[in-house]
């Protein structure tokens, strides 16, 4: 939820019509020069890592059984010292379909970083890849969320983090 500053600096027209609930308006992503704006971004991250788990990703009891961790948010799985891998594959899914889709909860973007977010995370913190894709491709990916003013620190890391196993340095000899 956005605090009373972050929402006092919002433009109302452009408020107004990422609400609007006229069919025939579309999203913010496909209006001439309607993208989102990097503040507008920047709230809309904060607010999805704010986010419990349980709101996206359906039932999480198999892959937590203590109640009180039900209450995960997306910004507490990507800074566990070791997320349940089975987690940041929902997540992943999650963020994938919201990319995918237009008319999803999510602007493109921000889906884009939390999807790079989360395989950051299985990689750094699990050693594993949940992606296909090769370390070039992810490489670019990472630099691409890091090129972003309004990423937060937190997933910023995690990509510096991954483009340090994806691209080691080279010693010399």
């Amino acid at each position: 939820m956005a605090t009373q500053n972050e929402s006092d600096t919002w433009d109302p027209s452009a408020l107004a019509r990422m609400i609007s609930l006229d069919p025939d308006t579309p999203p913010p992503s496909q209006r001439p020069g309607g993208a989102w704006s990097a503040h507008d971004l920047r709230v809309i991250l904060r607010h999805q890592l704010a986010t419990r788990l349980e709101s996206d990703l359906g039932d999480l009891s198999e892959e937590l059984r203590e109640p009180a961790a039900r209450a995960m948010t997306f910004a507490n799985l990507l800074q566990l010292p070791q997320p349940p891998l089975s987690l940041l594959r929902r997540a992943k899914v999650f963020a994938k379909a919201c990319k995918l889709d237009s008319d999803g909860p999510l602007p493109e973007e921000v889906a884009t970083a939390i999807y790079f977010a989360v395989i950051a995370a299985a990689l750094i913190r699990c050693g594993e890849r949940i992606s296909r894709l090769n370390d070039v491709a992810l490489a670019a990916a990472m630099r691409w969320v890091l090129a972003k003013e309004w990423v937060d620190d937190m997933i910023l890391e995690l990509m510096k983090q991954s483009l340090a196993v994806l691209e080691p340095p080279i010693r010399q000899a």
